[in-house]
């Protein structure tokens, strides 16, 4: 199975408002045309949240119409610039992560928002919820999907406020050893990292990057997403840049 993940889009309900200097929409639509050009072979898409910055319903009718094109099934959750209820409005006819099937993989979402708050934290219920998914999984091979990076990067600006409380779902990870690998976004750069029996795979943004190592907002104009394979026992990942 060929999945797409996509992640921080940060959309405006106005196409020519820039964040950073970057005009977000096109360099979302210059992902939809590249994704049409090369990537039609794919079996879903996955949306890791912040597709909205002004968390407005236009944004996300523009997130929603662009990912419409691609006439692929789109998995979605929010990210902490994302407004829920609205985002859930307009995605209504789209799929919650956890409604993502593969023979031999389950994708289990992790809702580590903490609202008003760019950094993440998992409430005791989001941890026994995650609990209760993992106990419902036949020894499949677990991916866990989030926005919040839960390891350090190494960039100053974005590990102050990643997922806060990330020992916490590090000990869930570390108990069940089918869980092999965690997907997220948040952190605006190419990251992988390997912790024990998990990978950490952090996606491109889709609107732009912090330079990496960086303590002050520091902006790469480059964009990307990131594809992966699954297998029986293994997954490949590839990080695409444009």
């Amino acid at each position: 199975m060929k999945v797409i993940q996509l992640t921080d889009l940060h959309l405006f309900s106005d196409i020519h408002q820039e964040l950073f200097g970057v005009n977000t929409y096109n360099s979302f639509n210059k992902i939809i045309n590249h994704l049409l050009l090369k990537e039609g072979d794919c079996d879903a898409i996955i949306v890791t949240g912040d597709i909205s910055q002004d968390e407005t319903v236009p944004s996300y009718e523009l997130a929603l119409e662009l990912l419409k094109k691609l006439n692929k099934p789109v998995y979605y959750l929010q990210g902490n610039h994302d407004q829920k209820e609205k985002l859930n409005l307009v995605f209504s006819d789209l799929k919650p992560i956890d409604e993502l099937c593969s023979p031999y993989w389950n994708f289990i979402s992790v809702d580590t928002v903490d609202y008003g708050k760019d950094s993440g934290f998992l409430s005791n219920d989001e941890l026994n919820n995650l609990k209760n998914k993992i106990c419902k999984n036949e020894r499949n091979n677990i991916a866990l999907i989030m926005h919040h990076h839960c390891l350090k990067l190494g960039t100053p600006l974005i590990d102050g406020c990643m997922l806060l409380n990330s020992n916490k779902l590090i000990e869930i990870i570390d108990k069940e050893k089918t869980i092999k690998l965690v997907i997220c976004g948040h952190a605006h750069g190419d990251y992988k990292l390997t912790h024990k029996n998990f990978t950490l795979e952090v996606a491109p943004a889709v609107c732009f990057q912090w330079k990496k190592g960086t303590k002050l907002p520091d902006v790469e104009k480059k964009i990307g997403y990131r594809k992966f394979y699954f297998f029986k026992d293994k997954y490949l990942s590839e990080t695409i840049m444009i």
